[in-house]
């Protein structure tokens, strides 16, 4: 259960009332939502982008479990440093993101998020416009963890792919 569900509850058990059996089933109500690990993953990964497009590298600690590592990376730290070198050398960068799928995992408090990233000169609001640019694209699987109520990156892998791999996730 998350802090905010329990804090709700107990606010509700604190008043001891009438309304105690509203206040728990609002407070449970309240909180549908953030049961379902998909959407809470989803909206994560679209913060995490919006993150980096952003440039808000301080931000980015949040999203990176403790544990974080990669084939490349040791650590969350140096995966973030390498995030924000990218961003600092290519201010101009921006990206289209398109998640494919997000799998929750057998094991509680983990899921598995397919993306595809392009990294383009300009902003972008299609596929079509996209292929026209001849972009960067890329393939990230990313494992996610629920870590302290929070998903945050456990790891990824990525690839470099054509258009059509794109197109075929698209369509």
């Amino acid at each position: 259960m998350c802090s905010v569900c329990a804090e709700r509850i107990w606010s509700g058990l604190r008043t001891i009332g009438v309304g105690l059996p509203l206040l728990i089933l609002s407070a449970l109500v309240g909180c549908a939502g953030e049961a379902n690990p998909e959407t809470a993953v989803r909206e994560r990964l679209d913060a995490l982008i919006q993150a980096v497009e952003n440039n808000e590298f301080v931000a980015l600690r949040d999203f990176f479990a403790e544990a974080y590592r990669d084939a490349r990376h040791p650590d969350r730290r140096s995966a973030i440093q390498t995030i924000a070198g990218h961003r600092m050398r290519h201010r101009g960068v921006h990206l289209f993101s398109h998640v494919a799928s997000i799998t929750v995992g057998p094991e509680q408090g983990r899921a598995r998020a397919r993306l595809y990233l392009a990294m383009t000169g300009v902003p972008l609001q299609s596929f079509d416009a996209l292929v026209q640019l001849h972009a960067d694209l890329y393939q990230f699987d990313v494992d996610w963890i629920d870590e302290d109520d929070e998903w945050r990156v456990a790891g990824a892998t990525w690839q470099r792919v054509d258009a059509q791999a794109i197109r075929g996730a698209l369509f």
